[in-house]
């Protein structure tokens, strides 16, 4: 989860264990929810631990302590802590209570979730540690955010036609992993080349070797669900509607109407009429314009309560007792 951070060894599935139940009852002391996500049953050798638990983050001084570890086998990538414990990477990774079950579904069997994900997306919905999200968007380019319709994974592969109750007994090994993902008729093998992904996803599984694998196993191969997707996914998300009973238009609602009050906001007070009163251009005006809004805290709610006049003098007060 966290990538490869250090330059350690491949171990057994003995010595695996033992590090895994050792980190994560360290991490108990500290949580009331730790789990380490299942991968497959035959996996002879393991690069690292994954050990999820819930948000706050730990606090890094008790995290070196308990662990018995200096400061450089620690390294942090936002909610992910990367150490090196007993010459083995664990990676302890934080994640909003509410998502606790969701992420584990979603990381258990390597790459699994990550390829679940790829058959939703052409669909127009997305598969993550948040589980099945719809995405509101205006255009392809600009997007408003995305609300929840569900976190029961029975529910989420039903609706792609997947078997739940392999994914619950969990996988021998990859292949048969891989033919389960190929049995859903929104299928494609299309979908997961590396030059068929965005830059971002190209780039995170370029060097993952689980999916380099998945590909050269499709590539090998012929397949008879061949799913094209439709240019308008909005009959997708009416499926989705009926299938998890969520009411998707009010609960985008108010990401409409939010999306409208910036809208406003930015045709009353924005970079050019801050360059008017500064005359500042390029990365110096958006730097005071962050340091302001920084400096309001709930920035949207103080320009919500303010007519133009009101905001332009409140900001030359500040830009006045600012300027360096």
């Amino acid at each position: 989860m966290g990538g490869k951070i250090y330059n350690t060894k491949r171990t057994n599935t003995k010595e695996y264990l033992d590090i895994s139940l050792d980190a994560k009852g360290k991490v108990s002391q500290f949580k009331n929810e730790v789990s380490i996500p299942d991968s497959f049953k035959n996996k002879i050798s393991w690069g690292d631990v994954d050990c999820l638990t819930t948000l706050p983050l730990i606090d890094k001084e008790d995290i070196l302590r308990v662990f018995n570890i200096p400061n450089e086998n620690f390294s942090q990538n936002s909610n992910v802590y990367s150490i090196l414990y007993r010459d083995f990477q664990v990676d302890i990774i934080h994640v909003p209570e509410e998502d606790f079950e969701s992420s584990f579904e979603y990381y258990r069997g390597g790459d699994t979730g990550n390829l679940i994900g790829r058959l939703f997306h052409n669909i127009g919905l997305k598969f993550g540690h948040r589980g099945l999200l719809c995405p509101v968007k205006l255009s392809q380019e600009e997007s408003l955010g995305e609300i929840v319709v569900s976190k029961n994974i029975r529910e989420t592969l039903e609706f792609i036609v997947l078997d739940y109750e392999q994914w619950r007994c969990g996988f021998e090994d990859e292949p048969e992993m891989w033919e389960w993902i190929s049995k859903s008729p929104y299928f494609n093998k299309s979908f997961y080349q590396l030059e068929n992904l965005n830059h971002q996803n190209r780039k995170r599984n370029v060097v993952r070797p689980g999916y380099r694998r998945f590909l050269e196993w499709t590539n090998s191969r012929e397949f008879d669900n061949n799913y094209i997707p439709s240019l308008n996914k909005t009959e997708h998300i009416w499926r989705a509607a009926l299938h998890f009973g969520f009411d998707w238009i009010n609960q985008a609602k108010p990401l409409i109407d939010e999306y409208r009050r910036d809208k406003e906001i930015r045709g009353i007070f924005n970079g050019s009429e801050v360059s008017k009163i500064t005359s500042l251009t390029g990365a110096e005006l958006g730097a005071i314009l962050k340091s302001y809004k920084e400096s309001l805290g709930d920035w949207k709610s103080f320009f919500y309560s303010r007519t133009k006049e009101e905001m332009i003098e409140h900001f030359k007060n500040w830009y006045d007792r600012h300027q360096i």
